[in-house]
């Protein structure tokens, strides 16, 4: 059986590692598996070497998973990938916009408060919040849209 199929086994192995050791030690491991799991090879759903290419393409897959999580990134990799983290500087804009907002919120009359804190505040939907509040959906969400436009005006005077 070895001498049939290490070559066209090793070439799959080769194809996926792309490193000539791994791939020899990939197929090793083939080897293996085929050994442990020949009692279970049932010649009903596939030919023999459809099978051993199956277990030697799924022991590469899973060596060059294993190896892409353990890689060591160097400098050069670190370089091409910005930081997700948001800057402090950043940070610190961001609150203040933050403040400023809900300061303004704060400001606004009750009632539009209330219409503004159910929709982004409570989470509610256009229909849930209209309904709570007894108005019409359309009337409600233009409201809720000349109120955003007055906060916005204040944001950016200010």
């Amino acid at each position: 059986m070895y001498a049939r199929s290490a070559n066209k086994l090793f070439a799959i192995t080769l194809g996926v590692t792309r490193n000539h050791a791994a791939a020899e030690d990939v197929l090793q491991e083939t080897y293996l598996k085929i050994w442990d799991r020949a009692g279970g090879y049932d010649p009903d759903r596939s030919r023999p070497l459809a099978w051993l290419c199956a277990i030697a393409r799924n022991t590469a897959i899973d060596w060059y998973r294993t190896q892409s999580r353990h890689r060591h990134v160097g400098e050069e990799r670190l370089e091409l990938h910005k930081s997700e983290a948001i800057a402090a500087d950043d940070r610190i804009i961001a609150m203040d916009r933050e403040r400023s907002a809900l300061a303004a919120v704060e400001e606004l009359d009750t009632e539009s408060e209330t219409e503004l804190k159910s929709i982004f505040f409570l989470g509610l939907t256009y229909p849930e919040a209209a309904e709570r509040l007894d108005l019409p959906v359309t009337t409600f969400k233009s409201r809720v849209r000349r109120t955003i436009l007055k906060i916005r005006k204040k944001l950016t005077d200010d």
